[in-house]
């Protein structure tokens, strides 16, 4: 993904690999998050956690979602370091949770 992904017109969406995921709040900001379709079970901060979420919904394009997961934080526009947003995205891209794909003109 790198910086491609920084393009504003990529959108975000849970793949299918997604679906099923077993939630469990760990501490403060930590998820034990069990994939079922690969046996897996990943461990997220509260950002990543967000990211995941937020796309049960509906696809988001990404410069859309990264100011969707510091509302769903509390936080204010900003502070969520993009060098951090990135690297969640890439990672949840990684294990196959969501797909980054062109976005189409209605979706954002």
């Amino acid at each position: 993904m790198g910086d491609a992904a920084r393009e504003e017109n990529l959108c975000v969406s849970r793949a299918a690999a997604s679906s099923g995921l077993l939630w469990r709040s760990w501490e403060d900001d930590l998820y034990i998050v069990h994939q079922a379709s690969s046996a897996e079970t990943h461990v997220f901060n509260g950002p990543t956690a967000a990211i995941l979420r937020l796309l049960d919904d509906r696809p988001l394009a990404l410069d859309n979602l990264k100011t969707h997961v510091e509302e769903a934080l509390g936080a204010q526009r900003g502070d969520l370091a993009e060098a951090d947003f990135y690297f969640a995205v890439h990672r949840l891209d990684e294990l196959g949770l969501i797909e980054c794909v062109q976005a189409a003109d209605d979706v954002r």
